[in-house]
């Protein structure tokens, strides 16, 4: 049986390093910026709305980690049962593998290292919000771009509620979450998605690109994930030591 042991350089925030304790940064939601019309079972309840890429207005960031997200971000929602808010509320900061579970969250850094189209991040947005004038007309369009992006959020929702330690349980047909492609979820997005997933490689056998990922979250809004831009990984690596480490990684 193999036994896989990890050295966690993605906990960049918590190994002694000189930040700050709190992390936190003040978010509000904004709109879609690529997706479509999605709807997930998730044990046994059904959530169907506007999901993908989502744009995040943040603002006054405190500690060190924080300040290294932008005040326009662009965000994948990583918790199903909960829903974003208009209005400005409090969130914390924290590395996504302090976060979530460890394994969970080095396949999305994987996933998103593989597969995040920064191109998306256009600033043409599809939806606003069902009492902001909803889908903007003509969308969700049936575009590759849009097919891609829906895909990127039913694969980090399969991660999250699904991985159980083996690449065979991330599946979208089965499980806690089930996406089965219907009218509401193209045929083409679930596809993508479970290709994704299924190529997806063990933690303790991948030695890819991994993204740089935080979670944001509040205990009644929706947790989402970004990304922060490598010059800023390295700023805190360096802090703690680990700078060298994650010279190895890459």
């Amino acid at each position: 049986m193999k036994v896989c042991i990890y050295v966690l350089v993605g906990i960049f925030c918590a190994q002694s390093l000189a930040i700050a304790c709190v992390q936190t940064i003040e978010m509000s939601y904004y709109a879609v910026e690529a997706g479509g019309q999605q709807q997930v079972s998730l044990n046994g309840s059904t959530y169907t709305g506007a999901n993908g890429l989502m744009v995040m207005n943040t603002k006054n960031p405190i500690g060190e980690l924080s300040q290294y997200i932008g005040n326009h971000i662009w965000a994948y929602c990583y918790e199903k049962d909960q829903y974003s808010s208009f209005s400005y509320a409090t969130f914390n900061v924290k590395p996504l593998a302090e976060a979530i579970n460890s394994d969970k969250a080095q396949l999305i850094s994987q996933l998103w290292a593989l597969h995040y189209d920064h191109a998306w991040q256009s600033d043409t947005y599809i939806y606003y919000g069902g009492n902001q004038g909803g889908f903007v007309a003509g969308q969700p369009a049936n575009t590759l771009e849009n097919q891609q992006a829906l895909a990127m959020s039913f694969a980090i929702y399969e991660i999250i509620y699904d991985f159980a330690g083996s690449i065979n349980s991330l599946n979208l047909s089965q499980g806690n979450l089930i996406a089965n492609a219907s009218g509401t979820n193209p045929s083409l997005a679930v596809s993508i998605a479970q290709t994704w997933l299924s190529n997806l490689i063990l933690p303790c056998d991948y030695t890819g690109p991994m993204a740089q990922l935080v979670s944001i979250s509040n205990g009644s809004l929706q947790d989402v994930i970004t990304e922060i831009p490598e010059p800023a990984t390295i700023a805190i690596l360096s802090l703690g030591g680990l700078l060298a480490m994650w010279k190895r990684r890459k």
